[in-house]
């Protein structure tokens, strides 16, 4: 009699345990209800019966940030409709939230969201778009109303291969990384023109590390990108070669 009640009482356990298993979770929420547990990405995430649920950016909708839908496409044409996807990069924090993910150009919104890392996007190429973090500043100013009207992308934390740095009204924008190899890359130039910005590139963009770490070694005067020249701007001046090669130092 003994050993039946205990086949029951085991066979009660494998039945309920299998019903945990198999529950039917359809999104974030109920994921994280139902005691899964929850990655400290950005967005959060959620694992549960072999899926992966991202929880919804909706404060995001007004920003043009698409969030891929759960169940991925299979098939994908190859035309190029450039948007800059939010990648899951597999950093993961104590302290959320952190850079858990990169923003990647990929060829149109199809390919995206057929990878399974990629949580959502922007239309368009990522060079083109501005992050920035959106949250009152000491100065005063509401940036989250400073996105919208300038078409920024509010973000809480910089893409994981982005650097941030602070503008002169307080706020903290993202820039992509420029490290010495990427800007030795860049043409160099003895004037500016309608093509090319001529500016003295004198550091990276790695806002954790010293003054004296992100500078660059004989620092030459380069075609640059325009959110470099804006930061150099921002952070301790920009030496420019104006149309006829005359220099001048201009700060903010």
């Amino acid at each position: 009699m003994k050993s039946k009640i205990f086949l029951l009482f085991i066979g009660t356990l494998f039945l309920i345990a299998a019903c945990t298993k198999t529950q039917n979770i359809t999104s974030f929420e109920e994921c994280a209800a139902a005691g899964y547990p929850v990655m400290e990405s950005y967005p959060r995430q959620c694992r549960a019966n072999g899926e992966l649920f991202v929880e919804e950016m909706v404060e995001l909708a007004w920003t043009g940030f698409i969030q891929c839908p759960d169940e991925k496409p299979e098939v994908c044409t190859a035309d190029y409709r450039p948007v800059c996807a939010l990648k899951d990069n597999g950093l993961r924090c104590i302290k959320a939230p952190c850079q858990s993910f990169d923003a990647v150009t990929m060829g149109n919104d199809c390919t995206a969201c057929g990878d399974a890392e990629v949580f959502g996007y922007y239309p368009g190429e990522c060079e083109y778009r501005r992050f920035v973090i959106c949250e009152e500043t000491e100065k005063g100013f509401n940036i989250t109303k400073m996105a919208e009207e300038y078409g920024w992308d509010c973000v809480d934390i910089c893409p994981g291969n982005y650097d941030e740095y602070y503008t002169q009204i307080g706020s903290t924008a993202c820039i992509i990384h420029y490290g010495e190899e990427e800007i030795s890359e860049w043409e160099t130039c003895d004037r500016s023109s309608d093509s090319c910005n001529c500016v003295k590139a004198y550091e990276t963009t790695d806002g954790h590390k010293s003054a004296e770490e992100v500078q660059v070694e004989n620092a030459k005067f380069r075609c640059v990108p325009e959110e470099y020249a804006e930061r150099l701007l921002f952070r301790g001046g920009q030496e420019r070669l104006d149309e006829n090669g005359e220099s001048s130092t201009i700060i903010a």
